[in-house]
């Protein structure tokens, strides 16, 4: 994980123990994905996917 991405998300926890993410968004969303061999970039573009929708709705909104 990038400073910046650090800085964005300081809530953010990377563990690679395990299979699986889950991830709570801002709107009270959750997003549950299967690391299994996925490497980090791959996972990182998946939650940017959808955070970026996210982000694009409370710009539409406002």
């Amino acid at each position: 994980m990038t400073d910046k991405a650090r800085l964005a998300n300081p809530n953010a926890i990377i563990n690679t123990k395990y299979n699986n993410a889950h991830l709570f968004l801002g709107d009270g969303k959750k997003v549950h994905i299967r690391t299994g061999n996925k490497t980090i970039e791959h996972v990182l573009t998946i939650v940017n996917k959808h955070t970026r929708k996210l982000q694009e709705d409370e710009e539409f909104a406002a």
